[in-house]
């Protein structure tokens, strides 16, 4: 069994403890699939699977490879319609579980089916809102990919049956209001269709599947994070152990629902999910084999929040039995009516599902909780943390699931939804009996994104932050970008576009940047905005962001060879544009629209320097952009604007005394960031863009750059052609890693989230502004390499091209003169640009 768009992912074990087959996505293992173990042969016809046995490989496709967004229907797909959507109505139906259909819900379902001769069926599955699926005792697979009701997507398995018996069972909770905010839902139902007349019986709606509720959930709030699925706490007692073979006696007859459809039912009459295919590779589901005890100790009681860690408790002659346990090699039994605490250090940060065995142990407690780090104090609110390797002293505010163990043996706990963070602490309880933990576990999960490019320099510690940055991006990157894993997990425009950037130079695979470009696309209101977050089930409007979703197709346009992608982009474009540029007032400025404009003012100052300077250089990019795909009328138009409007900016916002623009009419605030727009929009007058210049690049700007807009700051650098800036900013990633982070945080110190993946920019930088490779117009089919060195005496690297081939620029500084080669693919040619000035560049090596 494998999941059709998959690029190798592993089979899972459910309920029962089985064990499982390990699949390294994106790196190189051996794929060993047991047909007779599953009743079924794996059949890889993922994207980029190289082959079954012997090292496996995710080869993501080419962009021009990868098919185009449909135009035909109301709700356009992501990617053109395939045969089977194109039919609209399916013949399968979604159907719910008897007991109850309120959420909170977890509840599974089962079709027992003969099969009368070995045959390949290809299964599309989804639910509402997550499902995990199982044939015969086996998870084959999660889903569904993470969308909205206009964009419901389902997965697609190609499974191998042998002839005989054998069960399908889906496990899907919904959560309803206790959901992460990016998870939409409807009302608790499953899906399961099936390509061609022979295996029309499995569908739901149509074959016998039955549903039960599963006993032994309970949730609670979160406590220390928002916006994040509620902790579940599962109960043994109650629980439906054997769920996932089918084994039990409460099931009951489901209930059909609606016909399932990914186009307008009758009259025109949009489906209350309207279904595509999942976009996306799977998640990858990895053995996390990192981890570190670092301490043990007798907990005063089960809520430990209140006490800090001090290595006075700490119970060395423990250690060694809790690390082996974690680490696999043996299990620990903890005696009765014990109480233990133990702070283990993951090494890294890490997104897992925890899995834990336990036997014996009836009355016993295990709580898991994580933690991006120790804080110093115990305070929701105070978000001091110090360095992040120190734990004496510190409180552990986590959250986390707990479960029940009721005195059985081999019982399989596991979690609905993953844990973010480096730290994990430990919590057990025994009653009467003591507890046996035979295995305790974490697979990680996360987008199978890797650093393919390299690069390298001679100052060692911007090498060292390579790996920090490439972890932000990777914890931040699931089935859409996230802002940070720990609280939040949205996918925010403004930290998307830089996460799209940073995934440009890292990988080929272009899958994510697209996903979030229409998802954001799609979230526009009647007034013309996108909302600040998609998808969300809580709009959220922060209207400078709709320009920077522009960017941020401005950006793919370049990067990725996708004319047609961009092409149905642009009617967005135009519409928050309009939106904006329909508030132009009396004296040509632009009224702020209504949201949180609070990062550039209140609403009792709606005229702002950040929206018109972002809107002008925003209405440059547009009209590039119009020009570039066969629209010159509305190019026109925006560079005119863009004229009209920087002219009235400089008028309003000039500040003489400080020689910068004021971030608000006749205000004495210059912000940096204000300042790096106006430059990066052009059109200022040439004194004027001089004394900005002057006074940004000595610091000379009141409200320095934070963490995220740092990255504009180093775009205006490399304008101005003055790289000591950056070089003197990237200190700031360098403290991080001698504070003991293992990636970007999302502000300065004191700062809520330890991840966020818009501090990852400097990633880009190192290619796109050190080494100064970037594409010299669209899709890439020009590179133009400006480096900006500073005072480094060497730089190189290695940076994948969509088109299949590599650029490698390695430069060397001697004697005040710049030596080195690039290497282009076959198709690419380009411009080096240097002090003396450019020089072509073709396919193949050159030399300097």
């Amino acid at each position: 069994m494998q999941k059709r768009r998959d690029a190798g992912r592993a089979a899972t074990g459910g309920s029962g403890g089985v064990g499982r087959p390990e699949v390294l996505v994106g790196r190189r293992e051996v794929l060993k699939v047991s047909a007779a173990a599953l009743g079924a042969a794996v059949i890889p016809t993922g994207v980029g699977l190289a082959q079954v046995e012997g090292p496996l490989e995710a080869r993501p496709q080419p962009a021009a490879a990868l098919p185009r967004p449909g135009t035909s229907a109301p709700f356009p797909a992501l990617f053109e319609k395939a045969d089977w959507d194109r039919r609209g109505s399916w013949s399968a139906s979604w159907v719910g579980c008897a007991d109850v259909e309120e959420p909170p819900l977890v509840a599974a379902y089962r079709l027992r089916f003969d099969w009368p001769s070995s045959t390949t069926v290809r299964l599309r599955v989804s639910a509402d809102e997550r499902y995990e699926l199982f044939l015969d005792g086996r998870r084959i697979g999660r889903g569904s990919e993470r969308g909205s009701p206009e964009h419901w997507f389902y997965e697609s398995y190609d499974v191998a049956l042998a002839a005989g018996a054998h069960v399908l069972v889906a496990r899907v909770f919904s959560l309803g209001p206790l959901a992460p905010l990016a998870q939409f839902h409807v009302r608790p139902a499953f899906l399961l269709a099936a390509e061609g007349e022979e295996t029309k019986r499995l569908e739901t709606g149509i074959a016998p599947w039955e549903a039960r509720r599963l006993p032994g959930y309970s949730f609670e709030p979160p406590v220390y994070v928002w916006g994040l699925a509620a902790p579940v706490t599962v109960d043994a007692s109650a629980f439906a152990w054997g769920f996932e073979r089918g084994e039990g006696d409460a099931w009951r007859p489901v209930v059909t629902h609606e016909r399932a459809s990914s186009a307008l039912v009758d009259y025109g009459i949009a489906p209350s999910r309207y279904l595509q295919a999942g976009t996306l590779p799977a998640m990858i589901d990895l053995p996390w084999r990192r981890a570190r005890v670092r301490h043990v100790a007798k907990a005063p009681s089960l809520h430990t929040l209140p006490f800090p860690v001090r290595a006075a408790d700490h119970l060395e002659h423990e250690t060694t039995p809790w690390q082996d346990l974690l680490l696999g090699r043996a299990p620990l039994r903890v005696s009765a009516n014990t109480l233990r605490r133990v702070i283990v250090d993951l090494e890294d940060y890490v997104c897992a599902y925890p899995e834990l065995v336990t036997s014996g142990g009836k009355g016993s407690l295990v709580r898991l909780q994580f933690a991006e780090a120790l804080r110093e104090a115990p305070d929701k609110w105070n978000f001091a943390k110090g360095n992040r390797d120190t734990i004496e002293g510190r409180y552990f505010l986590g959250m986390g699931d707990s479960f029940r163990p009721d005195g059985g043996d081999e019982r399989r706990f596991d979690t609905l939804w993953f844990a973010a963070g480096r730290y994990l602490e430990i919590v057990v309880r025994t009653a009467a009996e003591p507890l046996g933990l035979e295995r305790l576990s974490l697979r990680e999960t996360r987008y199978p994104l890797e650093l393919e490019s390299s690069f390298t320099a001679a100052d060692p510690e911007l090498v060292a932050l390579q790996p920090l940055l490439v972890r932000g991006m990777q914890t931040c990157a699931h089935e859409t970008y996230f802002d940070c894993p720990y609280f939040e997990q949205m996918q925010y425009v403004a930290d998307a576009r830089i996460e799209a950037l940073c995934q440009y130079v890292m990988t080929r695979d272009d899958r994510l940047p697209r996903k979030a470009l229409y998802l954001i696309d799609a979230s526009r209101h009647a007034s013309g905005l996108t909302e600040s977050r998609s998808p969300v089930r809580e709009p959220q409007f922060i209207p400078w962001f709709s320009l920077v979703w522009i960017g941020a197709v401005h950006d793919y346009a370049r990067w990725r060879d996708d004319a047609g992608f961009v092409r149905a982009l642009l009617p967005g474009v135009r519409g928050v544009l309009e939106a904006f540029l329909a508030r132009r007032d009396g004296d040509g400025l632009v009224r702020t629209p209504e949201g949180w404009n609070d990062s550039e003012g209140t609403r009792e100052r709606p005229i702002s320097g950040l929206t018109h300077w972002l809107l002008v250089w925003t209405l440059r990019l547009a009209a590039e952009l119009e020009d570039g795909f066969g629209e010159p009328e509305p190019a026109g138009r925006w560079r005119r604007v863009a004229v009209e409007l920087a002219r009235g900016s400089d008028q309003a916002f000039w500040n003489e005394k400080s020689g910068l623009y004021a971030d608000f009419p006749g205000g004495a605030e210059c912000s940096e960031l204000v300042q790096c727009l106006a430059l990066l929009g052009g059109g200022l007058p040439p004194a004027r863009k001089e004394r900005v210049a002057e006074t940004l690049l000595r610091g000379g700007a009141a409200d320095p750059a934070t963490v995220h807009t740092a990255h504009y700051l180093f775009e205006a650098c490399r304008l101005l052609g003055r790289p000591q800036v950056v070089f003197d900013r990237l200190g700031f990633w360098v403290e991080l890693r001698r504070q003991g982070l293992k990636t970007p945080v999302e502000s300065a110190e004191p700062t809520r989230s330890d991840c966020h993946a818009w501090g990852s920019h400097p990633l880009y930088h190192f290619f796109a502004t050190l080494l100064g490779i970037r594409p010299a117009g669209w899709g890439f089919r020009e590179v133009e390499i400006a480096p900006l060195l500073g005072l480094l005496e060497h730089a190189a690297g290695r940076l994948v091209h969509p088109s299949g081939g590599e650029i490698v620029v390695d430069l060397e500084q001697k004697g005040g003169a710049l030596h080195g080669r690039v290497v282009l693919p076959p198709t690419v040619s380009g411009t080096l640009r240097l002090t003396s000035g450019p020089r072509p560049l073709a396919a193949g090596e050159t030399r300097f």
